[in-house]
Parts: C-alpha cells; structure tokens; sequence
C-alpha cells in the first residue's frame, strides 16, 4: 500500500506547481517565490511510475492509472484556462480542497474494506467549481483505478505513502 501514498502526492504537487507556473510562464514572468509552492525534486516526475512499478499493475490497471493521470491533467488544464491569472487565495483555495480529495482516497485506501465510489460520491458533493465535467471525470477515473487494486497493492501503497505536502500558505 506504501505506492498510492506516493502517487497521489506526487500527482498532485504536479499539478499544483505546474498551474500557476503555466499561467506566468503565458505572460512571460517569474514565478513569486512566496505565492507558489517551490519546483518539484528532479526525481518527482517519474515518482508515480516507480510506485506503480512497486505494485505490479496488471495490463488493465496500468490503462486506468494512464486514464486517471490523463483525467487528472485534462481538469487541471481545465481549471488553469478558466483561472487564467489565479491569486494566491484562489490557489490555495485549489490546493487546499485537492489535498482534501486525496486525503479522502489515502484514508480509503486503508480500510480493509473500502468503498471508493462512496468517497467519490463525497468528494462531487463537496467540489464547487465551475469546471464540474472535468473534475467528475477526474474523480470517476480515480475512483476507478482505486477500485481495481488488490488488498495486497493496497496494503503497498499505504505503506509506502509519504505524508501529504504542507499547504503552500503555510511553509
């Protein structure tokens, strides 16, 4: 179970340096050392496949992994397009309620017997921006790739999950 602990983080602070990244980077400016959380380690991109590798995903769970980083992705451009020029409050707003949704799934991913499509029914309910088709899909692919993981590839990733990243507000 230690993977997951890995993969959802590392997914997320992904995504979460690369938003406002991308929206400076469009107006050709540097990123503001205080607003932004600081780049990923280099090693950080390929953290979610040595995870992955660690579990030995089947055929079908490797193309609902893709699926979900792809799902992952798409929402996140989504979000950067609508935001075109986010403020620090409406990033930490995002990341604040991203880091929820994973916490959501890492505390699923515990259980002996869990019911991810029950956490991505909360987590839905709970999002209210206004990209909710891409951000349903995004959970529905996570939901997904939770759901096809054995007890054994659980138990994996809950081992090997590293704490959740610190708010960037709060460094």
């Amino acid at each position: 179970m230690k993977p997951i602990k890995f993969i959802v983080p590392a997914l997320l602070m992904l995504i979460l340096v690369m938003l406002p990244t991308l929206a400076l980077a469009e107006r050709g400016e540097e990123l503001p050392p205080d607003d932004c959380p600081p780049p990923p380690p280099p090693h950080h991109a390929g953290m979610m496949d040595d995870m992955m590798a660690q579990v030995d995903l089947t055929d079908a769970q490797e193309q609902l992994l893709e699926t979900m980083k792809d799902a992952m992705h798409a929402h996140m451009k989504a979000v950067h397009e609508e935001l075109d020029d986010p403020s620090p409050e409406e990033f930490h707003a995002m990341h604040d309620k991203m880091m929820n949704m994973h916490r959501l799934f890492g505390d699923e991913l515990k259980k002996d017997s869990p019911d991810f499509a029950a956490v991505g029914v909360k987590v839905k309910k709970a999002y209210d921006g206004d990209q909710s088709a891409s951000f349903n899909k995004m959970v529905e692919a996570m939901v997904a790739f939770h759901a096809s993981l054995t007890a054994e590839q659980r138990e994996l990733l809950v081992d090997n999950m590293p704490p959740l990243p610190r708010k960037p507000h709060e460094r």
